[in-house]
């Protein structure tokens, strides 16, 4: 554990010192907070806060709810104070702590926040979605419920990118948008779109055929992709 910490407060001392503003310090990623942070769960699983990881498995995973089923959406996950009113699901936990349990799993590729002017660049993942459905539990990739607009079915399978947002005026931009799953560009977002499009902020909608009810609970999991596992 102590080895994993070091190599997160590497990443972060190494985005501090090269933040575009000169910022000194990150409160919420100091060295003592993040040993504070992190449970043990048991086999290769821990938690921060609301969000749990599995080492072996490489995947972070978190609670959101439905919150978007019929209207122009520009977000896949946001938080409690985020732009709900163009976001897909909506969840509570704090986007630091995603990003420490990511950093965590070791991504590779994951920029600085001076080295990224236009993105997306860093990490792929697959972004999985679990809900309970009566008796039953479904999963899906994020792409099933993502349509374009003139189109019923689902965007394609692929992957999306963690590229973990910025640091700014001494603060995390991620935990002040509130943005951890963007459909279009946004750098301050920790996982962004890589398709197509993702500069046009009115083609992406809700598949509401394959959504559940307003207000259902969803689990949504950030899994690490090798690069051999990554389609040309």
């Amino acid at each position: 554990m102590t080895r994993w910490i070091a190599s997160v407060v590497c990443w972060l001392t190494l985005s501090m010192a090269q933040a575009d503003d000169g910022s000194k310090g990150v409160s919420e990623f100091s060295s003592e907070r993040i040993k504070h942070l992190v449970t043990p769960l048991g086999e290769g699983r821990f938690q921060i806060g609301n969000v749990t990881f599995h080492k072996a498995k490489r995947e972070v995973s978190f609670p959101t709810k439905v919150n978007l089923r019929d209207v122009l959406i520009e977000y896949a996950v946001v938080g409690q104070k985020g732009k709900l009113h163009e976001a897909l699901l909506s969840t509570e936990v704090s986007p630091s702590h995603v990003h420490i349990a990511m950093l965590l799993l070791g991504p590779k590729d994951l920029p600085l926040p001076s080295t990224r002017r236009r993105g997306p660049k860093g990490q792929p993942i697959d972004v999985l979605l679990k809900w309970r459905q009566g008796e039953q539990w479904k999963q899906v990739r994020l792409e099933d419920w993502i349509r374009l607009e003139n189109s019923q079915v689902p965007i394609p399978h692929g992957i999306w990118v963690y590229n973990g947002a910025r640091i700014t005026n001494g603060y995390f931009t991620a935990n002040t948008d509130q943005s951890i799953v963007a459909i279009i560009l946004d750098r301050d977002a920790l996982v962004n779109n890589p398709r197509a499009g993702n500069e046009n902020d009115e083609i992406w909608f809700p598949n509401e055929a394959a959504i559940p009810p307003l207000g259902t609970p969803v689990t949504v999991t950030l899994r690490l992709i090798d690069d051999d596992d990554v389609s040309p």
